[in-house]
């Protein structure tokens, strides 16, 4: 399956969780793909450390650099799944949260860098260069849009599916830039059907001006009423005054899943010097 069928299934799951976060069949799917991530994690970093590179920069990046945060980033998925469940009821707690936004961030931060240093693998493997033969600046290494030596230098059956990669990197550029130079990516903590915000800024009033009163039975009885209008979702946003746009557990499974598409590909059309 490729990047773009997983992707649309992410679509597909954020368009039915109108009515449920996630269906039963949804549920099931995420849990048999998350129990596979850490075989599939440890079959990368294997496949990474056996490889026999040329250049030292190349195994070093590899080594140290890509299987490191394949480590991270099945490390990561697991804490978010044991701290936030897809199958999660009620309202989370602030702790959960935190917890969970803080090894989002670190996912974010890891694919990216995941594609960071397959790049420099391949600059390194096959001694990309610019047009005129120097070496090219760390900012032209990359497998996005703007590096346009490293993207000329893949065989044609890369190009073509980094290009269609392109609407996927946009999305993890905003992630991880918004983290590292605006705000942090942000969980909201409950969301309101947009027909009861009204009554929620209501009960929410009414229970001020109680507690002013020192009518302490009204104020628990008026914040109830107004927190059963509260549902969560597990979403993700990059601020509090941004429309949150993603679920967050079928991400991670698409972010894996591509991360690892992509490291089998590199690796497939690099020469394995191992033995020589």
């Amino acid at each position: 399956m490729n990047h773009g069928l997983r992707r649309n299934r992410s679509l597909r799951l954020r368009e039915e969780a109108e009515i449920a976060v996630f269906s039963e069949d949804q549920l099931e799917e995420l849990q048999g793909i998350f129990i596979s991530i850490e075989d599939r994690g440890q079959a990368l970093i294997k496949r990474l450390l056996l490889h026999g590179f040329r250049a030292d920069a190349a195994s070093e990046y590899a080594t140290h650099g890509l299987a490191r945060r394949i480590s991270a980033i099945t490390y990561s998925t697991a804490r978010v799944f044991e701290e936030m469940p897809p199958e999660m009821e009620g309202i989370p707690s602030s702790e959960q949260r935190s917890e969970t936004t803080a090894h989002l961030q670190a996912v974010a931060f890891n694919v990216y860098g995941c594609f960071d240093n397959l790049a420099r693998i391949w600059v390194a493997e096959h001694d990309v260069r610019k047009a005129n033969g120097n070496e090219l600046s760390r900012r032209e290494i990359g497998l996005v849009a703007k590096c346009k030596s490293v993207r000329a230098s893949l065989p044609n059956i890369l190009k073509e599916q980094i290009v269609a990669l392109d609407p996927w990197f946009s999305h993890l550029e905003d992630f991880r830039h918004a983290t590292a130079h605006r705000v942090p990516l942000y969980i909201p903590p409950f969301m309101l059907d947009p027909k009861d915000e009204e009554e929620y800024r209501k009960l929410d009033r009414d229970a001020g001006e109680v507690l002013k009163r020192r009518e302490f039975e009204e104020y628990h009885r008026l914040t109830a009423e107004r927190d059963a209008l509260r549902h969560f979702r597990p979403m993700i946003a990059t601020s509090m005054n941004e429309i949150a746009n993603a679920l967050f557990h079928p991400q991670l499974m698409a972010d894996f899943a591509t991360v690892e598409l992509w490291v089998g590909l590199i690796l497939d059309h690099i020469p394995n010097f191992d033995g020589e």
